[in-house]
């Protein structure tokens, strides 16, 4: 995963983050859905890792093993909760 130093934001209102919000969470929903099917479909490992690294995914594949992918999920379930956190303030 990126370092805080390497990481990219940008400024958005409440309705933007409500819709980047909801981006997170389906993409978030592939990713595990996908996952699921990591010992059927051996390739389905790097696929639901790009889903839920986000950004990473827009830039090309990714390769990653078993523990990787768990840590890329549970990196991209923090995302999102803080996500959902911060717009109920």
């Amino acid at each position: 995963m990126n370092s805080k130093s390497d990481m990219r934001t940008a400024k958005c209102d409440r309705s933007q983050a409500q819709i980047r919000l909801t981006h997170a969470k389906k993409f978030f929903d592939v990713a595990e859905l996908v996952a699921s099917e990591g010992d059927a479909i051996p390739e389905s490992v790097n696929v639901a890792a790009a889903l839920a690294v986000l950004e990473t995914a827009h830039y090309g594949v990714i390769h990653v093993s078993g523990p990787e992918l768990k840590s890329a999920l549970r990196n991209a379930q923090a995302l999102v909760k803080f996500g959902e956190s911060s717009l109920r303030r």
